[in-house]
C-alpha cells in the first residue's frame, strides 16, 4: 500500500456484472487505486495490466462483513464489486471519506 492510501492491496469479489462474468461470488486478490473520488480496480496477483472496468464510485462501507478487514461497495450501471481492505488502514480511512451520501 502506497503511504497515501492513493493505491492498495485489496480482495475483491463480483457480486453483479453485465454482461454476467463466471466467476462471481470467490473473493480474489487485487489492486485498488484512486482516481478522484472513484476507485479503480485492478485485478489479479500483480494487478499491472488488467483493469476491471472504469474507475467506481464507493457507494457503502461495511466492517463488520469480514473479520478484520472493512468492505467497501463499488458499483455503477450494472457493476457492483465488493472489495475488503485492512481495518484502520490509510487505505480504510481514505475510502470511508469517500462512501456516497
Amino acid at each position: 500500500m502506497a503511504r497515501d492510501g492513493s493505491w492498495f492491496d485489496c480482495d475483491y469479489q463480483v457480486v453483479e456484472r453485465e454482461p454476467s462474468t463466471s466467476g462471481a461470488g470467490r473473493w480474489r486478490a487485487g489492486r485498488g487505486e484512486l482516481v478522484d473520488d472513484r476507485v479503480l480496480l485492478r485485478v489479479g496477483p500483480f494487478a499491472r495490466a488488467a483493469r476491471f472496468g472504469d474507475p467506481l464510485p464507493v457507494l457503502q462501507r461495511n466492517e463488520a462483513a469480514r473479520r478484520g478487514f472493512t468492505v467497501y461497495v463499488l458499483g455503477q450501471g450494472g457493476t457492483v464489486v465488493a472489495v475488503a481492505v485492512a481495518r484502520g488502514s490509510v487505505a480504510d480511512r481514505r475510502l470511508a471519506g469517500l462512501v456516497s451520501s
